[in-house]
């Protein structure tokens, strides 16, 4: 195809675009009247030596080597933050630790995700993750509470009245005073009652 130019150098593109349509249309060049989608350019990927699939998970990978290939593992890459200070400083697990799994083919992210991170705990503290907004965040598992979990209490006998009456293991030696209401004042010592 021929390429037509005419040199309208123009700030407004709309002119421009219709000068060059009038232009193809005056040489008996069909023209589209729809516009094809736009393309997003695309970015160019990071590219690792070795594979990006988490199959190939070999027991003495690095837990960070293993959680970049997750990253990774689809297109767009998955964001994934990993709590390192909660992990180091609460289960001694850094980004050196051996993950001591091997790879499994066939089963989502998701699945893997779990199992790279019970093999990664072992039988110490249980890790987990949490998807914030559309990040998932990797810590350990009673640290990443989002919410607070309610938990109901009877407590009915904390802020139950204590029973005046007398109990039948309770004998009548057990109250050396007599019962009276702190709001209510005993009538022998009031003063209506010391004039009569």
């Amino acid at each position: 195809m021929k390429r037509i130019g005419h040199g309208c150098h123009s700030v407004m593109r709309t002119a421009c675009v219709w000068c060059c349509l009038f232009m193809l249309c005056a040489q008996g060049v069909a023209v589209s009247a729809r516009r094809r989608p736009r393309t997003r350019p695309s970015r160019p990927q990071p590219v690792r030596k070795g594979t990006t699939s988490p199959s190939s998970f070999t027991p003495d990978m690095p837990f960070g080597e293993a959680i970049h290939i997750l990253r990774h593992a689809t297109s767009p890459p998955v964001s994934i933050v990993v709590l390192w200070k909660d992990l180091s400083g609460n289960a001694d697990i850094d980004a050196f630790t051996p993950i001591g799994m091997d790879g499994v083919s066939g089963v989502t992210l998701r699945t893997h995700l779990e199992l790279l991170l019970q093999a990664v705990a072992g039988g110490g503290p249980r890790l987990g993750h949490v998807v914030k907004g559309r990040v998932i965040v990797i810590g350990l598992k009673e640290n990443l509470r989002t919410r607070p979990v309610p938990r109901v209490y009877d407590i009915r006998d904390i802020v139950q009245s204590p029973s005046l009456g007398l109990s039948p293991f309770m004998g009548r030696s057990m109250m050396p005073f007599p019962m009276t209401s702190p709001l209510r004042p005993s009538t022998a010592n009031t003063p209506a009652a010391n004039r009569q």
